[in-house]
Order: C-alpha cells, then sequence, then structure tokens
C-alpha cells in the first residue's frame, strides 16, 4: 500500500510539473507574440525573420576539415624554413613536402565543399539560427550571449573554460621556450599559417579581399559531433552545427543586422586566440 501511494504521489507531482511547464511555455510564447506585434507596428526598419528568414551558405565542415590540421603542417614548413635559414642553411628540408601536403589536403577539401557541401546552409529566425544539410534540419540553436565569440581557430570550445586552456596555452608557450627559441617560432609560424589560410580561401571564394576579417567567425554555441567514435582523432574533425564564417562583405553586414537587431553587436563579441 505504501509503494502504491508513492509511486500516486510521484505520479501526481510529475504531471503537476508537466502542466507548469506546458503554462511556463504558453506564457513565454504569448508575450513573444505580443513583443512581436509591437515591434511591427512601431519600428519601421524591423525585419521579421521568420516570415523573411536569412539563409546563407555554410563553410563550417570546411573549416572544422582544414584549419587546425593544415595550419599545424603548413606552420612546421615555414618552421623548417626559417630555422633553415637562421642557420644559413639554404636548403630548406622538410619544407617543401610539408607545404605541398597541405596545400593538396586544403585543395581537396576545397572541391568537396563546392560539390559535395554546396548545399550546406544556415538559417537565421527571430529565435533560432538553424544549421541545414541538403534541405534537412540538422541543429537548432538559441541565441545565448554567454556562449556568443568570435574565435581565431575554428574549434574554440566557448563558455569559462577558455579562461583555463588560454592560461595553459600561455604557460605551455613560456614554458618549452626556456629550453628553446624555436618554439615561439613554430607558434609565430602556426598563426601566421591560420592566417594565411583564412585570406587565400576568402580571395578563392570571392575573387577579392574587400571585408575580409581576421576574426570571421562567430561561435554560437557547443559543438555536435558526427562522429564520436572516430579514431585518430576523427571525432575531432566530425565537430558540426556551432560556427558561422563570414564569407563575404554582404552575408557579414546582413549577419550584424541580424544581430543588432537583437542588441548584440557582434564587432564586439570576445575574440579568442587560443586553438582549442
Amino acid at each position: 500500500m505504501n509503494n502504491e501511494k508513492t509511486m500516486r504521489e510521484k505520479a501526481e507531482q510529475m504531471a503537476k510539473n508537466a502542466e507548469m511547464k506546458i503554462q511556463k511555455a504558453q506564457t513565454k510564447e504569448a508575450k513573444y507574440q505580443q513583443w512581436l506585434e509591437n515591434k511591427k507596428q512601431n519600428d519601421p526598419n524591423f525585419r521579421d525573420y521568420d516570415e523573411n528568414p536569412l539563409i546563407i551558405k555554410s563553410y563550417e565542415k570546411f573549416f572544422v576539415l582544414t584549419l587546425n590540421f593544415s595550419s599545424f603542417y603548413l606552420g612546421f614548413a615555414f618552421f623548417c624554413l626559417i630555422t633553415n635559414l637562421m642557420n644559413k642553411n639554404l636548403y630548406a628540408d622538410g619544407f617543401k613536402f610539408l607545404s605541398i601536403f597541405a596545400i593538396a589536403y586544403i585543395a581537396i577539401v576545397c572541391i568537396f565543399q563546392k560539390f559535395k557541401y554546396k548545399d550546406h546552409k544556415i538559417k537565421f529566425t527571430n529565435r533560432y539560427i538553424e544549421f541545414y544539410d541538403d534541405g534537412k534540419l540538422k541543429k537548432q540553436c538559441e541565441i545565448i550571449y554567454d556562449e556568443l565569440a568570435r574565435p581565431f581557430f575554428a574549434s574554440w570550445m566557448g563558455y569559462w573554460k577558455y579562461r583555463i586552456m588560454d592560461l595553459i596555452s600561455v604557460c605551455l608557450v613560456i614554458y618549452f621556450s626556456f629550453f628553446d627559441l624555436k618554439f615561439i617560432v613554430f607558434v609565430i609560424s602556426f598563426y601566421l599559417s591560420n592566417f594565411l589560410i583564412k585570406l587565400f580561401f576568402y580571395f578563392f571564394v570571392n575573387f577579392s579581399l574587400k571585408g575580409f576579417k581576421i576574426f570571421p567567425f562567430i561561435r554560437i554555441t557547443g559543438k555536435s559531433y558526427t562522429n564520436r567514435d572516430g579514431y585518430g582523432g576523427g571525432f575531432v574533425l566530425s565537430a558540426r552545427y556551432y560556427l558561422i564564417y563570414l564569407h563575404n562583405d554582404k552575408a557579414y553586414k546582413e549577419v550584424k543586422q541580424y544581430f543588432l537587431q537583437k542588441n548584440i553587436n557582434i564587432d564586439y563579441l570576445p575574440k579568442k586566440y587560443n586553438v582549442l
């Protein structure tokens, strides 16, 4: 009898909790609709993104597959070149092989981006940013200011963790620099390679550098992984549905206007330099 009474009480409590959640959702929806109608009537510049959504092309997969991986190989190639020149060795051991390998890999992923990933889109609505692959909705993200950032790399982890990782990265650079100052040369080469990849890809897409940004990404939420069981770091390369790439000046202005309507200026979002 006691068990039956306990189970009945639990069931009643669960039903009450479910009813409260429904009521909260209905109240929230009613407030939103009231706000939306007020905006439409009183703000002549207001754009209803549910009726007229902003849709841009997604280059997220290209950068997840290439940016960190190729920056490492190109960075190491530049490192070999610089150190050999510092040692007055005109034959740059390793530079040719590493640079050709990285460039060939980037070119292959570019071909996939152009033909296989060409229908990957990002849709901006009033309350959500949605990621689509070939017309299929893959992820719907609410816009939470504390999760927004402008990362230098494509794999910044976000939240409070970046503070710890930034600190660890700086400590590691200082630590290894005590043993060999050449480590600083490698770090500089690594970041330079990242910049050059973004620069040349932007030119490849637009045939112009107008509107190019050193921080061309907006991170809007946590990563989703399409292959968590990948070996050799394959799961890292399957990170998806968290990153916006501002691929030209028009996309930048439209995305900026979208966020300004939410009182968020993307130019002032925190910028993150950490590779992780």
